[in-house]
């Protein structure tokens, strides 16, 4: 696997990347403040569109001539109810979709995240595309910080996810990032959120009014970020027993009878070890609930997927880690710790 990122043929990568370096495959532009929406689409080579095009297939029949030869016809047939996702500037296919299937644009993409905030302008870390554009990922930092203790701040970021290829349905995601060691929890996948207000969709029916709902839901999106300060303080309040923390890590990786437990201990001891790291000892927050969760992040974020297969790449491990924390099994045990957590101080 590699790092997929979109490559023109020039050489030009479509990704864009502000204040750092461009993640882990050196591909990108990179630069000193995140832009607005224009500047970033620009600087990701994202000004391209999506457009339909009918598909046709060549049907080769064989009849004889008068003479009574052989010949071969090639007749030029109409494929019905399908239609190609073609990138406007370069004319590459990048998918085979129904005529059902509605594009979302990368332009409605960034409008999208622009609109979520009614004062203030959101700035962009971080878009791009991958495998020629199947695939597009926007991440638009919001304006406001939050300060759970006086020296512990979380940025607020909006991700937003989208497939040209008709495999991949639009995601969007709200996510806090721990500024202190770059922590991430996805407020999409808390437990307490119904699958239907995880905020993905489909390309049928009608995208603008999918768009619209969503937006709407998204416009919860600051009083997610609200509960979230709130609950987060309030975790940051509570200090926890020494058995009381290790319950909470026991409960996460419990024993299973009739197996090998060895992996378990050894997961259990590292968090309850990060509890005692020195971005978990902050003041206001040692030995805390907030502490608890924040070494059970940092464990999922930075340790848990380390000793990946040797088989793989260092490309390929990074991508398996970054898909974890996001979206699959490490973001599901964020979302079991931080209800475990809750469940402490409740």
């Amino acid at each position: 696997m590699s790092h997929e990122i979109t490559i023109r043929k020039n050489g030009f990568a479509e990704a864009m990347y502000a204040g750092l370096e461009p993640a882990w495959h050196g591909l990108g532009q990179v630069v000193d403040e995140a832009p607005t929406s224009a500047d970033a689409m620009k600087l990701a080579g994202l000004l391209w569109t999506v457009e339909q095009h009918p598909i046709q297939t060549i049907v080769s029949q064989e009849h004889m001539d008068e003479e009574g030869n052989p010949k071969i016809e090639n007749d030029i047939v109409e494929i019905p109810d399908r239609v190609a996702n073609v990138r406007s500037d370069n004319h590459s296919v990048l998918g085979v979709v129904g005529c059902g299937y509605r594009p979302v644009q990368n332009c409605e993409a960034f409008s999208f995240v622009d609109d979520l905030i009614e004062t203030g302008e959101i700035r962009y870390e971080a878009a791009g595309s991958l495998r020629g554009g199947k695939t597009i990922w926007l991440l638009g930092k919001m304006p406001e910080r939050i300060f759970i203790t006086e020296q512990d701040t979380t940025d607020q970021y909006i991700l937003f996810t989208n497939g040209h290829d008709g495999t991949r349905a639009v995601h969007i995601l709200p996510t806090a990032v721990r500024v202190v060691c770059s922590n991430t929890l996805n407020l999409a996948m808390r437990k307490t959120q119904s699958t239907s207000r995880r905020m993905t969709f489909v390309h049928t029916g009608n995208i603008r009014s999918k768009l619209d709902e969503a937006r709407q839901m998204l416009g919860l999106v600051n009083r997610q970020f609200e509960s979230y300060a709130i609950e987060a303080k309030a975790m940051a309040s509570v200090t926890l027993t020494s058995e009381q923390r290790s319950d909470y890590c026991f409960k996460l990786f419990p024993n299973i009878d009739g197996q090998n437990n060895t992996r378990r201990e050894k997961t259990r001891a590292e968090i309850m070890s990060l509890m005692n790291d020195q971005t978990n000892t902050l003041a206001g927050m040692r030995g805390t609930a907030w502490a608890a969760l924040n070494a059970v992040t940092q464990y999922v974020d930075h340790s848990m997927t380390k000793n990946i297969s040797t088989k793989r790449t260092v490309l390929e491990q990074s991508e398996h880690r970054m898909a974890s924390t996001i979206v699959g099994h490490g973001a599901r045990i964020k979302a079991e710790a931080w209800e475990n957590a809750l469940a402490l101080i409740s």
